[in-house]
């Protein structure tokens, strides 16, 4: 009976991620004939466009911790580069007291000169992140808390404490099944390309920082996290290769 809930779940969640990358991709196409005057066109040079709807507007079973939905559509600066930086996507789940106000800001981070041909690239990544903090939505407050925020990736027992949680833990291969789903790919090629992305975003902050910090101490973390979320994965989503 447990495991038919799950999946009953799991099937849920999946339709909102579905339903709410589609509500931000059409978001975006908008801009193209916005009566406001606002065009994706336009944001160039560090400018960016909010947009906010109401969850409830575009989902078919609305999460009882969740509504507000704000969409920043930004340009990156070119700075120095020489190739215009990758398009990306960030966003953040808040949780309220009060739940009818509890919120997820997303970002989209495009390129100088956006356009709807970087929107394409993204949809993987896009639907990975919403996946993610779809998944912190259901979690109990205890839980949420024992994650302790957004980590501080010069401090390494910032990092540690935050992806070895269990909340962490759940929400990144909820995501990263979602994304390998979407691209066709084996979740363990998925998983293997985060933790590495994970690795290098650590040593730069070190580095950044001017700190040091010791090579087989930070291989020790990322592969103690890497069976920790196979080890989830294999549990919640068995058919997962």
């Amino acid at each position: 009976m447990q495991e038919w809930k799950d999946f009953l779940s799991e099937g849920k969640l999946e339709n909102q991620t579905t339903q709410l990358s589609r509500a931000v991709v059409e978001w975006v196409k908008k801009l193209r004939t916005d009566p406001n005057g606002r065009s994706l066109d336009m944001i160039k040079d560090d400018e960016w466009i909010n947009i906010s709807f109401n969850s409830d507007d575009v989902l078919d079973i609305p999460l009882p911790n969740l509504h507000e939905i704000d969409l920043f559509i930004i340009a990156q600066v070119m700075g120095g580069q020489e190739d215009p930086p990758l398009a990306a996507v960030h966003a953040m789940y808040l949780r309220e007291e009060e739940p009818e106000f509890s919120s997820m800001e997303v970002y989209l981070y495009f390129p100088p000169e956006p356009s709807l041909a970087h929107l394409g690239q993204i949809v993987p990544v896009l639907k990975e992140t919403l996946r993610h903090e779809l998944e912190h939505s259901t979690q109990s407050r205890e839980v949420m808390a024992a994650i302790g925020g957004v980590p501080e990736f010069d401090n390494f027992d910032s990092v540690k404490r935050t992806y070895l949680s269990d909340g962490e833990v759940a929400a990144w291969v909820s995501g990263l099944y979602k994304r390998a789903k979407v691209q066709k790919l084996p979740l363990t090629e998925i998983i293997d390309d985060a933790i590495e992305l994970l690795r290098a975003r650590v040593l730069e902050a070190h580095e950044a920082a001017g700190l040091g910090i010791l090579e087989l101490e930070l291989s020790r973390f990322v592969d103690q996290l890497k069976d920790r979320w196979l080890q989830y994965a294999r549990k919640r989503f068995p058919r997962a290769k």
